[in-house]
């Protein structure tokens, strides 16, 4: 059974790979227009027509037993191109991921230098509360206060259970 989207051409190239195995039904035409305008740029005229002359579509030569495996290599093309473009998917959305980590990311950092700013005032602010007490007296103050809502406290300066015997 022939595939007719699997095509083999000789002489594509002037050197290296002697055949190419193609799918794109527009090769052909293309790779002739490529002598045409392309190489005919930056190679002598005889050149270009032995080019012409010895690039082929030699598919219909093949000896029919290379059918199934021209099919199983269409079909294994069709498979890599779906395989590419579920990566190229997935590369998008890990790219919009990304995009958003690091938005994240900053939007992190900044509360982080909030907090952290939020913090130094907040040590700031009890620092000098307790300069206030160091300043007013810490028994002082005790007494003033504590006593007014508890007058038999029993905060002996260090505990409010006493001394231990």
């Amino acid at each position: 059974m022939e595939n007719p989207n699997v095509r083999c051409f000789v002489h594509s190239h002037h050197a290296g790979s002697l055949f190419e195995w193609h799918t794109e039904n527009y090769y052909y035409e293309n790779r002739l227009k490529d002598f045409d305008e392309i190489k005919s740029q930056v190679e002598p005229p005889w050149k270009i027509a032995l080019r012409k002359k010895l690039f082929r579509d030699i598919t219909d030569l093949l000896p029919p037993e290379w059918d199934k495996a021209r099919a199983e290599w269409a079909k294994a093309g069709a498979e890599w191109d779906k395989a590419r473009a579920e990566w190229a998917k997935a590369r998008a959305e890990w790219a919009k991921a990304r995009a958003e980590w690091d938005k994240a990311g900053a939007e992190w950092a900044k509360a982080r230098a909030e907090w952290d700013k939020a913090g130094a005032e907040w040590d700031k602010a009890g620092a000098e509360l307790d300069e206030l007490v160091v300043e007013h007296g810490v028994g002082r103050l005790h007494d003033e206060v504590c006593n007014s809502v508890n007058p038999d406290c029993p905060w002996d300066g260090s505990s409010i259970f006493g001394k231990k015997d």
